[in-house]
């Protein structure tokens, strides 16, 4: 038993020392690393790069993995992801706090969107976790309208990866499509 747990322990110091060694441990980007600006490649040429990658221990099985899923997504948009109209959770913007809380124990989202008269008129998104400082309360003082946060809002022809990027650097975890 001793001697699995030394090989292990030996091949993740290995495959920790290979990693240092690669440009974009030291900042460089991966993907200066394999392609020059304005280069196209070829799946089955990126494929070949990260199978060879991991044969040296430079890359673990999940950083395979999670390569090979960003190319497969790249060519995807919003379109092709997004959740169609008739499965929208959402509520009023007038709604009480009851109704809110049975909304969210029934479908588990954490985020909901709020509309106004229909679901054409969204005008943001609340959050399960404001709601607990409603928790203990007699529902007095509640309003949707002090709880609501900002949505993004993207046309549908964007691409996932865009769509990703700019929900990182804006911060909002869910986004409506125009």
């Amino acid at each position: 038993m001793e001697d699995k747990q030394k090989k292990k322990a030996k091949l993740n110091s290995v495959k920790k020392s290979n990693r240092k060694n690669l440009p974009w441990h030291k900042g460089v980007s991966f993907f200066k690393v394999i392609w020059k600006k304005d280069q196209k490649i070829s799946p089955s040429v990126i494929d070949q790069f990260v199978e060879n990658c991991e044969k040296q221990a430079l890359i673990a099985g999940e950083e395979k993995r999670m390569i090979k899923n960003l190319f497969k997504i790249s060519h995807l948009k919003v379109i092709d992801v997004m959740v169609p109209r008739a499965n929208i959770i959402a509520v009023k913007q007038n709604s009480d706090l009851n109704q809110i809380k049975e909304l969210i124990i029934t479908n588990e989202h954490t985020r909901i969107p709020v509309y106004k008269d229909n679901l054409d008129e969204i005008t943001g998104f609340i959050h399960s976790k404001d709601l607990v400082k409603f928790l203990n309360s007699d529902n007095k003082g509640f309003k949707v309208s002090n709880i609501i946060r900002k949505i993004l809002f993207v046309p549908q022809s964007m691409r996932i990866v865009d769509l990703l990027l700019k929900m990182r650097s804006s911060r909002l975890h869910i986004a409506i499509f125009l």
